[in-house]
C-alpha cells in the first residue's frame, strides 16, 4: 500500500506488473528460535507450526538478515531465500516451505511505474486497472456504494486496499480506497464505471496486462 501511495503523490502511472513466486527456505543450526522478516514468519506459520512449534520467532529488518542473525549468533533458524542461505554459511535444512491455500504458494507482484500511461487498448488481451478513489463524503456505506456501481458494470474487483486519504479536502480520518479492477482504462465498461462513481474524486493510476505465474 505505502508503494501504490508514493505512485499517488508523485504523478506516476503503472505501465506493466510482473508477479514473482516466493519461495522461502530454512537453514541454520538449532530450532530453538526462528529469525526472518515478519512476513516471511507469517508466509511460513504452518510449517513454523508442524516443525518448531516451541521455538521463539524473532522478527528482523529482512530475511536476510535473519540469515546473518544466526550466523553471528551460531545458533537458530533464518527463513531466508535458498541463495541468502547458502551465501550465509548456513546449513539448509528444507526448501520452499510457504503456506499453501489452494494449492497456491505465495507470491509478490511487482510494478513498472513510468511518467506516462502506457500502450494502447489490446482486445483479447486480460488488463487490469488500478484507480485511487477518494469520497467526498464521509457516511456509513460508502465503500459499499463504491463497489455496488463498480459489480453492476460487471467489472471483477480482484483486490482492494484502504488507507487514510492523501487528499483529504478537509474532512477528518478520511479513507481512500486503491481498487484494481479486471479491465482496461480504455474500455467503454470502464468509462461507465468512472461516470458512476462522478461524486467521488477518481484518479486512474494505470492500465496494465494482468500478470501471471
Amino acid at each position: 500500500q505505502e508503494c501504490l501511495d508514493l505512485i499517488y503523490e508523485n504523478d506516476l502511472f503503472i505501465v506493466g506488473a510482473h508477479r514473482v513466486p516466493i519461495k522461502i527456505s530454512v537453514g541454520g543450526f538449532s530450532r530453538d528460535r526462528v529469525y526472518s522478516h515478519p512476513k516471511a514468519l507469517a508466509q511460513c506459520s504452518e510449517w513454523l507450526t508442524e516443525n518448531v512449534p516451541d521455538a521463539v520467532l524473532i522478527p528482523v529488518t529482512s530475511t536476510a538478515a535473519g540469515a546473518e542473525e544466526v550466523k553471528k549468533a551460531g545458533r537458530g533458524y533464518a527463513l531466508a531465500s535458498k541463495t541468502a542461505i547458502i551465501g550465509s554459511g548456513l546449513e539448509l535444512v528444507e526448501e520452499d516451505i510457504g503456506n499453501r491455500r489452494g494449492g497456491r504458494s505465495n507470491y509478490t507482484d511487482f510494478y513498472l511505474v513510468a511518467t506516462e500511461e502506457g500502450g494502447e487498448y489490446q482486445e483479447g488481451l486480460r488488463y487490469q486497472t488500478m484507480v485511487a478513489i477518494t469520497p467526498r463524503e464521509d457516511r456509513a456505506g460508502i465503500l459499499a456504494g463504491i463497489l455496488e456501481k463498480v459489480a453492476h458494470q460487471g467489472i471483477n474487483n480482484s483486490k482492494i486496499h484502504s488507507r487514510p486519504a492523501l487528499d483529504a479536502g478537509g474532512m477528518d480520518e478520511a479513507q481512500m480506497f486503491y481498487l484494481e479492477m479486471d479491465i482496461h482504462k480504455d474500455s467503454d465498461g470502464f468509462r461507465r464505471c468512472v461516470d458512476s462513481l462522478k461524486s467521488n474524486e477518481v484518479r486512474v493510476l494505470g492500465s496494465y496486462k494482468r500478470p501471471g505465474f
